[in-house]
């Protein structure tokens, strides 16, 4: 069963990161994660901001041609507390891994610099609330979210 799986999930990043490639317009970013806590608004990301140098980043983010975001968190440049607030829990070796969602409660509005730098059309300024499934593999989180 553990097999099975392991390579649903192999599966799922390998779609993830297929839509990566079809498109060109990718960028670095630092996200900040929160719901309640650090934040001022109720959503899952709190701030989203684009980044000069990949070392500092802690997330890739990728417009895709169905107008959604695909952002692939670095698990090795985010805190503990951080991944508590993306998956709700720590994840280990052993942790079971059924259906993981991340939770966004309010729409966030990217700003002019980082829409411009992925290249999204003027009309789709916001990311939009809802329940989005979550692919752990051993170094990432992905996530791809609706552009509205």
């Amino acid at each position: 069963m553990k097999n099975i799986i392991t390579i649903v999930l192999l599966c799922l990043a390998t779609s993830a990161f297929s839509q990566e490639e079809i498109s060109d317009h990718r960028i670095d970013a630092n996200l900040s994660f929160g719901k309640y806590t650090d934040c001022f608004r109720p959503g899952g990301i709190c701030t989203f901001k684009t980044n000069e140098s990949t070392e500092k980043s802690n997330t890739k983010v990728v417009f895709n041609k169905d107008q959604t975001l695909t952002i692939v968190i670095k698990r090795d440049q985010i805190t503990l507390e951080d991944e508590i607030k993306i998956v709700g829990q720590e994840i280990t070796k052993d942790t079971v891994i059924e259906k993981l969602t991340f939770l966004i409660e309010e729409e966030l509005e990217l700003d002019k610099e980082t829409r411009m730098a992925l290249k999204i059309p003027e009309e789709l300024i916001k990311i939009a609330t809802g329940a989005y499934l979550i692919t752990v593999t051993e170094n990432n989180f992905i996530i791809t979210l609706k552009l509205i």
